[in-house]
């Protein structure tokens, strides 16, 4: 699973944890935020929805359990 951490200069500057790759926002379909987990299918990378929606979920929990 890669993550976009940000979006920079053109480039979907993404991570899976332990490495961080620049990619062309050209090869990204649809316009990817910070946090969209992608998806590639051999030529090109695509926002996993799913993906998506259960780190947003994941990580909105780990912030509020800081406050608890």
């Amino acid at each position: 699973m890669i993550t976009v951490d940000r979006i920079e200069n053109g480039f979907a500057v993404v991570t899976d944890g332990k490495h961080r790759k620049d990619i062309p926002l050209e090869k990204i379909a649809g316009k990817p935020a910070e946090g969209t987990v992608l998806r590639f299918n051999g030529r090109t990378y695509s926002a996993d929805e799913k993906a998506t929606a259960k780190r947003r979920d994941y990580m909105r929990a780990l912030q509020d359990s800081l406050w608890e």
